[in-house]
């Protein structure tokens, strides 16, 4: 492990709050910050916007009834938080993801059961404050912000799907946002 993998390891204080006496070592995923501890996986929740949103992950999946899809669940601290000392703890679920065609209407069939559970999630407040890329992208795909910020490369290409957008007459819903991605 290298010295800058090391630094952004869990210290050793996070992992006796979660209750794991497991070394972790790094694994792909969650942008190069995400660790494995024997049945956890750990990752950073920082401060501010990061922390508001890993809470609101993990009371949403501590809750959510799993009919047709697989999620993993948050691990509460031994002082019955979510997050300790700035990480958060979840559920290691074992598998791959396989993202070949033969597999996508498997992965959709999953998908729209998740949103299936979902309906009725009203939409955290966050979404309309928070500036990491995926909050941004949310409200410009849904026309409630205006792109900003692209690179010359795509440009074109962000500009044609933007004039493709149509209003729709469906209730708003909490979704999956990267059905696409490892998650």
């Amino acid at each position: 492990m290298s010295g800058s993998e090391e630094g952004m390891r869990p210290p050793d204080a996070v992992l006796e709050g979660f209750g794991c006496p497991v070394r972790p070592f790094l694994i792909d995923g969650g942008q190069g910050a995400t660790w494995r501890a024997g049945a956890l996986v750990l990752k950073p929740a920082e401060d501010g916007e990061g922390r508001v949103h890993a809470e609101w992950i993990a009371d949403l999946f501590a809750g959510l009834k799993a009919e047709g899809f697989r999620v993993p669940r948050p691990v509460r601290s031994r002082v019955g938080g979510w997050i300790e000392q700035g990480w958060v703890a979840w559920t290691f679920l074992d598998g791959r993801e396989e993202a070949t065609p033969a597999r996508w209407a498997e992965r959709l069939s999953a998908l729209s059961s998740f949103h299936r559970a979902l309906v009725g999630v009203p939409r955290p407040g966050w979404m309309n404050t928070h500036h990491d890329p995926w909050s941004i992208a949310d409200r410009v795909a849904w026309g409630e912000e205006a792109p900003r910020d692209i690179h010359p490369s795509v440009r074109e290409l962000v500009a044609r799907l933007t004039s493709l957008r149509q209003p729709i007459d469906l209730p708003s819903q909490v979704i999956h946002g990267d059905i696409g991605g490892g998650n």
